[in-house]
């Protein structure tokens, strides 16, 4: 992937603080700041990842209740209600299926 500079601003002693860490971790303070931000943009894609998941397991279980939901002059018995076959826990999670 093609790389391009960033020019920061930060206060003196935090420069200061950051070349001693970076020394400390035999690396650059770019590549300090450059790692962190890679790791806040991965965890940001995989809490989309998540949200998208639960999304679309609402969805298949709103749809599955709404197939299931009793006609006129029906009820739903006891069964009914507590019947928990229509959840999908025990699908693969959306990781497991190579998401």
């Amino acid at each position: 992937m093609a790389k391009r500079n960033l020019t920061l601003q930060l206060d003196e002693d935090v420069v200061r603080r950051a070349k001693v860490i970076a020394a400390r971790s035999d690396t650059s303070v770019s590549r300090l700041v450059a790692d962190l931000i890679e790791h806040m943009t991965d965890a940001e894609d995989g809490y989309e990842r998540a949200k998208q998941h639960a999304i679309e397991v609402m969805r298949m279980v709103s749809d599955q209740a709404v197939k299931t939901l009793p006609g006129p002059g029906r009820r739903w018995s006891r069964e009914d209600l507590h019947d928990r076959r229509t959840l999908p826990r025990n699908q693969p999670s959306h990781e497991e299926k190579g998401a």
